[in-house]
């Protein structure tokens, strides 16, 4: 999800990966994110894929389920 300055969301590409590794990982960023995007992920190993690229990486421990969604550092997108 793409969000402007003020944080609001703009743009959104959704497109299935072939797995959760980080040779899939590194194609898809390659191919898909914007060369200053910032990545947040629940710190899922194969997001390590984007950091070699350049890309900021912050991992955010939301634990799961629903209680997730008010992680601090996540971000409710509509």
């Amino acid at each position: 999800m793409e969000t402007d300055d003020a944080g609001r969301p703009g743009c959104a590409v959704i497109e299935p990966v072939a797995a959760f590794t980080l040779h899939a990982l590194t194609e898809w960023a390659q191919r898909r994110l914007h060369p200053q995007a910032e990545v947040f992920s629940d710190g899922l190993g194969a997001f390590r894929a984007v950091v070699p690229l350049d890309h900021a990486h912050t991992v955010i421990d939301a634990g799961g389920g629903r209680q997730a969604t008010g992680a601090d550092g996540a971000r409710w997108v509509p």
